[in-house]
């Protein structure tokens, strides 16, 4: 028996080509093959001595190998979770004040004819124009909603212009209504034109119910919806370019 031996036959090392021999596992004990393939991914050791001595240990390594990391999909499900959903929705435009509506010859307080100095009286402190006497300007009183215009036309007011959605006339129509609203609203009294700047646009005339009445109601159309609209004297309320 060798010298260094004791206790029986010494058994064979196994060897793999290309590798130093090794010990043999005991009968049953967990495969170095086993282990390779437990730790794929993770770092290896020095030798497959320690491979094979250390397997309660390797098992430990293998499972933290296959823990999920901050960055996982459980992690990036729960940032999203929290994000705040986005906002599609467009903001409907501020109401009108009550009570200010349009009618043949006024927008809410306003009416055609007033003075400037009847216009401030009645809805508010505004800015007046350079030459309040000029044969056109505009100014805005302040209880008006944006959007609301006075024209005046030598100090008096000729035309009321409303450009904004949320200020409708008497009968209901406001603008983003659509031109057979009007049509169906002012039955038989309505009259259109081409637009002079927008294709496809027209002006839609509303003739008063008394054929001597100069004051009318003017809207303006594009792709078949109401863009805005006036009501006013005559010349003034046809004026296209307003005081240009």
């Amino acid at each position: 028996m060798p010298s260094g031996l004791s206790g029986g036959r010494a058994r064979r090392p196994r060897t793999i080509p290309g590798r130093p021999p090794v010990a043999s596992p005991p009968n049953g004990s967990f495969g170095k093959t086993q282990a390779r393939e437990s730790l794929k991914g993770c770092p290896t050791f020095a030798t497959e001595v320690v491979i094979v001595r250390a397997l309660p240990f390797l098992f430990l390594a293998a499972a933290a190998c296959v823990e999920k990391s901050p960055g996982s999909a459980d992690s990036a499900g729960a940032s999203a979770d929290k994000a705040p959903p986005a906002d599609s929705t467009t903001p409907a435009p501020a109401p009108a004040p009550s009570g200010f509506t349009v009618s043949r010859d006024a927008a809410g307080p306003i009416r055609i004819g007033m003075s400037i100095d009847d216009l401030k009286n009645a809805a508010g402190d505004l800015t007046p124009p350079p030459n309040a006497a000029a044969e056109c300007a505009y100014v805005h009183p302040a209880s008006a909603p944006a959007g609301v215009l006075a024209m005046l036309a030598k100090g008096v007011v000729a035309r009321i212009d409303i450009d904004s959605a949320g200020v409708a006339t008497a009968e209901g129509v406001a603008v983003g209504d659509t031109v057979s609203k009007v049509n169906e609203t002012y039955a038989g009294r309505v009259s259109a034109t081409p637009h002079k700047y927008v294709q496809g646009g027209q002006y839609l005339t509303v003739k008063p119910v008394a054929p001597q009445d100069s004051l009318r109601l003017v809207f303006e159309s594009e792709s078949g919806r109401i863009t805005r609209y006036r009501i006013g004297r005559i010349p003034q309320v046809e004026w296209v370019e307003r005081c240009g």
